[in-house]
């Protein structure tokens, strides 16, 4: 039967201890525990490396979205490069600069003998 009394009176002391702890906590008396000012470096370490992971995880978002931004516009610039190089294709056409030539009343006319390789 002691044992039983024993238990139950450990229990009770463990129970005044966790809420003596809270109590302390919550009434400030925690800062001026021995244990706990000798932890106040880590703890500042701590929370400085808390915010150095904010800070690190905000600008990584920032960059993520720098880079989709430039990555639509890549592909805006091939699409453009894609139109303008087969407008100049068509504009260069033999048919098409023939065209031109006889609109501007210039005194051109196409190859009618084919081209001459010159070798050494």
């Amino acid at each position: 039967m002691n044992w039983l009394f024993w238990k139950n009176k450990t229990e009770n002391q463990s129970r005044e201890k966790s809420v003596g702890f809270l109590k302390n906590i919550f009434s400030g008396n925690v800062f001026q525990d021995k244990r706990f000012q000798k932890q106040i470096p880590l703890i500042i370490v701590i929370i400085l490396m808390m915010f150095f992971y904010i800070d690190n995880h905000y600008v990584c978002e920032k960059q993520l979205e720098e880079i989709a931004r430039l990555e639509k516009q890549l592909i805006d610039r091939e699409y453009q490069y894609l139109t303008i190089s087969s407008l100049l294709i068509q504009a260069s056409q033999q048919s098409k600069v023939y065209d031109k030539i006889k609109k501007n009343n210039l005194e051109l006319s196409p190859l009618t003998a084919p081209a001459v390789e010159i070798s050494e």
